[in-house]
């Protein structure tokens, strides 16, 4: 086999790897049960404006999202992964020579939700994960405990 072209490759300066807008990302949805197991996972695909999603558009999409399979879960935690590194760390990250840990950032969800411009062969990667937990509909659980006491 000729593994000239891999060479080739790795001696090149990446000129052609272009930063682009993000238009879209996966969306995986992680719905756990009570007993803290998965239920199940939802993929989709959710479009952009102008690389963001606004947080009038992610609170109707929690509103959305929150019921499934007769069950109603709150969302616990939002994440998002933006690779946006530049041309010249391609080959470390090809090569694994980068932390992935890097792009994965825990986000708070009543802000606008803004995504870097991406290499154009990376877009794929960029996601928005949400974990949803099953709520706990035991109402006495939430009974006030504070005991009235009566003045004469």
């Amino acid at each position: 086999m000729d593994y000239k072209w891999i060479d080739n490759f790795k001696n090149n300066n990446y000129d052609f790897f272009y930063k682009d807008k993000v238009e879209s990302v996966k969306l995986y949805i992680f719905y756990i049960n009570k007993n803290k197991v998965l239920d199940l996972v939802n993929k989709e695909i959710l479009i952009l404006d102008n690389c963001k999603i606004s947080s009038n558009v992610f609170i109707s999409l929690i509103k959305q999202k929150n019921k499934i399979n007769g069950k109603k879960y709150h969302l616990d935690s939002v994440f998002k992964y933006n690779i946006n590194i530049n041309e010249k760390k391609v080959s470390e990250f090809l090569n694994y020579n980068i932390n992935n840990d890097t792009y994965l950032k825990k986000i708070n969800y009543n802000n606008d939700i803004f995504f870097e411009d991406t290499i154009t062969i990376l877009q794929d990667m960029n996601n928005l994960i949400l974990f949803f937990i099953e709520k706990n509909n035991n109402k006495n659980l939430k009974m006030n405990k504070t005991k009235k006491i009566k003045l004469n």
